[in-house]
């Protein structure tokens, strides 16, 4: 995910902070921390579909559309469920700055664990080939004698 989507989400945030008061989540909704897993996973899956280059922008939404149904499956909520809960927490703009605000923590978390691996890997030295000896080897041959018929 890069810094145009976490800009995105901080943005996001400080808009939801100024709205009105939290109310009891209805029955039926998705769970706010399923959510905000299902939320991490297509953000992800957004950012991951973006750098691919589509031949067209019909490409790429079907691409969007596959993925999407198969996060939802991953989590196990339908597509129905997940639309209406998704209604009912951007309507209750507090809920959708708590979603948000742990969305951005997440996705945080895994760029700083993807940077960390990113250094590391180039830190390890690069694997090396046969060593070659600096100076040449000087092999000296012999010749093999040849078994007359009447050695064997």
């Amino acid at each position: 995910m890069n810094s145009k989507h976490l800009f995105f989400f901080v943005i996001l945030s400080l808009f939801l902070a100024s709205c009105g008061t939290k109310k009891s989540i209805p029955e039926g909704m998705v769970p706010k921390e399923k959510m905000v897993n299902i939320l991490l996973d297509i953000h992800v899956m957004e950012s991951k579909i973006e750098s691919v280059r589509f031949g067209s922008r019909d490409s790429m939404q079907v691409a969007y559309l596959n993925a999407q149904k198969a996060i939802l499956q991953k989590h196990k909520v339908d597509s129905a469920t997940y639309y209406k809960s998704y209604d009912y927490y951007f309507k209750e703009m507090l809920h959708m700055k708590d979603i948000y605000e742990q969305v951005a923590a997440k996705a945080k978390a895994l760029m700083d664990e993807h940077n960390t691996k990113d250094s590391l890997a180039k830190q390890q030295p690069a694997k090396k080939g046969i060593a070659k000896p600096k100076v040449p080897v000087q092999v000296k041959l012999q010749p093999v004698k040849k078994k007359n018929k009447e050695e064997e």
